[in-house]
């Protein structure tokens, strides 16, 4: 079994230009023992991407890169990343464009504790 958050890369505004939010996580602002033992997917989603865009997830260290697909993109951390992210620690969940540039959305976070 996974568990899945979202990470949201929206619209903001005049213009249509493309920008970064985060969902909330679906076991809130902590994780529990049981979610950290059990592999983690973080859902992209995007407005004003193009598809093929890559976006680089990021928890502890890890770095997922994945491509924008019809507004989604998919990455997972593994059960044993997830068991590997210490008790009483907060962490943060990073999406950001790959590459950067100056036309790129500012990446944004989530922090959650464990």
């Amino acid at each position: 079994a996974s568990l899945s958050f979202d990470v949201d890369l929206g619209s903001s505004g005049s213009g249509g230009d493309a920008s970064l939010g985060l969902e909330a996580l679906p076991f809130g602002s902590v994780l529990d023992g049981t979610e950290s033992r059990v592999a983690q997917t973080v859902v992209v989603t995007t407005r004003n991407l193009p598809d093929g865009t890559l976006v680089d997830v990021t928890l502890n260290g890890v770095t997922r890169t994945v491509a924008v697909s019809g507004g989604r993109a998919s990455a997972t951390f593994t059960g044993a990343e997830m068991g590997a992210l210490l008790d009483q620690t907060r962490y943060t969940v990073t999406a950001a464009v790959s590459g950067g540039g100056s036309d790129a959305p500012v990446p944004a976070s989530l922090s959650f504790d464990v």
